[in-house]
């Protein structure tokens, strides 16, 4: 009996409730090596950083051949380019082109030992003691020269015949004709027509104040009206205002002015 007991314990341990499952503890349940929780999003993140060499961030905007040697697209300037003859100054209403940037270099000045134009030395003479002889009205003695008057049918000052209208480098300089003539002529030429009849002579002091009209006398570019530059002409020893550009040989007297 007891061995019939014993059989049927043994028969039923091979039953499925007396065998061990292991799946109940790893069968179903696979074990795996993946972390879960903030380990896991740390190490993912790691292990996506880390998966190939660290590339820039894009800016989104691509660079052409020409971003690469400038930063506009607007032509290169040269230092000549930019100091052009006409590159904007002050235009005057006579001229075609505007005031050079830079400024042209004056024509030969006669200074005096004063730093004055010796075309201003008129201004040291006393009006009372000038030996220069007027022309043009009833009164005057006949001119044995030329009569420079200050308008058409005015006085003037009588310089003689051999006047040296084109200069040789003295810089004596008269302006007569209402701003629109000049010549060479002694500085008592000049200080007596502006002591007795200064209208249609050039009367002023210098250095002038910017009001020169073209045809004026100058020693500098401010001596004229803006715009106008201080330049050469057939003479020397002085200046002319004119438009800028043009030829020395070019800026004369109109005949007029030396017509009795």
């Amino acid at each position: 009996m007891d061995w019939v007991v014993f059989l049927a314990l043994a028969l039923g341990c091979l039953l499925p409730a007396c065998v061990v499952q292991k799946a109940d503890t790893g069968g179903s349940e696979q074990t795996t090596t993946e972390p879960s929780g903030p380990a896991a999003s740390a190490t993912e993140s790691g292990s996506s950083e880390g998966t190939g060499p660290s590339v820039p961030p894009s800016t989104g905007e691509a660079t052409s051949m020409g971003e690469t040697t400038g930063t506009t697209a607007e032509p290169l300037t040269t230092t000549a380019d930019s100091q052009s003859s006409t590159s904007g100054g002050v235009q005057h209403m006579v001229c075609e082109v505007p005031f050079p940037e830079p400024a042209p270099p004056l024509p030969p000045i006669n200074f005096g030992p004063d730093a004055r134009p010796r075309f201003d030395d008129w201004t040291d003479l006393d009006c009372g003691s000038l030996t220069a002889v007027a022309c043009g009205r009833p009164e005057d003695p006949p001119c044995n020269g030329i009569c420079l008057r200050g308008t058409a049918e005015g006085p003037g000052v009588c310089t003689f015949a051999d006047i040296d209208i084109w200069c040789d480098g003295e810089g004596e300089a008269i302006g007569y004709g209402e701003g629109t003539c000049w010549a060479c002529s002694p500085s008592e030429a000049r200080a007596l027509a502006c002591c007795e009849f200064p209208e249609g002579f050039d009367c002023r002091d210098w250095p002038y104040p910017s009001d020169g009209p073209p045809g004026s006398i100058c020693a500098r570019h401010e001596d004229c009206e803006p715009g106008l530059v201080c330049g050469a002409h057939r003479g020397e020893g002085y200046g002319i205002c004119q438009c800028p550009g043009l030829v020395a040989e070019d800026v004369a007297p109109p005949q007029s002015c030396f017509q009795q």
